[in-house]
């Protein structure tokens, strides 16, 4: 779960695993809420088409990136719903897209 520091308009999210490739979630669900109790889930799927497009941008980040209709929302919430049965998931960068819109 990430707390941004006010409310903002939330637009996407990306992941980027780095050089170890193997490390990102198989199955993803994304769900943001404006006071960490009642959720609304903006994004789900598969990553493994978004993991290949951010090693073809860029195979040092591997960013993958997921994108949603701007919402307001402080918080975010990703969950995995599929792993590979020998690795791990793991997050070596992650960003969020939207803007500010509060103190």
């Amino acid at each position: 779960m990430i707390e941004l520091e006010a409310t903002g308009s939330v637009s996407g999210v990306s992941l980027s695993t780095g050089p170890p490739l193997e490390g990102y979630p198989r199955s993803l669900a994304v769900a943001t809420s404006l006071d960490g109790q009642n959720w609304d889930e903006v994004w789900t799927g598969g990553m493994a088409g978004p993991a290949v497009e951010g090693v073809l941008r860029d195979p040092r980040t591997a960013e993958s990136r997921i994108g949603f209709p701007a919402r307001p929302a402080r918080f975010i919430r990703l969950r995995q719903l599929g792993a590979h049965p020998d690795y791990g998931w793991f997050i070596a960068e992650m960003k969020v897209y939207g803007s500010l819109t509060g103190g």
